[in-house]
């Protein structure tokens, strides 16, 4: 229980005192772990003090929205190839099935990189990816127009993951 004699009253701590807030809200709280509220100094990064980096956007993680953007796109572009090959074997029915598993194994690589994109070569993979796929259009003509937007939507993409590289400008 408490230390205190039951006649006197308790004594509650000043954070705690009654006060011109609603029932049931909660106490604001200091504005940082410093008395009086004051908010401490900015770290400052970079060697002897430089000023801290200019955010590169209004994204908390700009690289992480860019590759979920990518990721999507090869996600999209193997669902895509795979449901290419039912036409690619009706408009050619002399096409082979070696042929088709290489667009079948295409499909699954875009999805082995859509996992890969972490790694900065993970990026490298999907340009290739691009170019394979529009030589898919060898077996199939239609395939070069499927890859053709499909290297239009990834050099889209990497347009974008360049641009979040770069500084943001903030113009007020």
């Amino acid at each position: 229980m408490t230390d205190q004699p039951p006649d006197r009253p308790r004594e509650t701590p000043p954070e705690e005192q009654p006060s011109d807030r609603p029932r049931g809200a909660l106490p604001a709280e200091p504005r940082s772990g410093v008395p009086g509220g004051a908010l401490p100094e900015e770290p400052r990064s970079g060697v002897g003090g430089e000023a801290p980096e200019q955010p590169t956007s209004g994204l908390r993680n700009p690289a992480a929205a860019v590759r979920g953007v990518a990721i999507g796109a090869l996600c999209l572009e193997s669902i895509v190839i795979l449901l290419s090959l039912q036409p690619i074997r009706i408009l050619d029915p002399d096409v082979s099935g070696g042929v088709l598993g290489l667009v079948a194994g295409l499909a699954v690589a875009c999805l082995v990189v859509a996992g890969l994109l972490r790694y900065p070569w993970g990026w490298h993979a999907g340009t290739a990816l691009q170019v394979a796929f529009i030589l898919t259009g060898f077996f199939q003509y239609a395939m070069f127009i499927l890859g053709g937007l499909f290297l239009l939507v990834w050099l889209y993409v990497l347009k974008i993951r360049s641009d979040l590289r770069k500084p943001a400008r903030f113009d007020h």
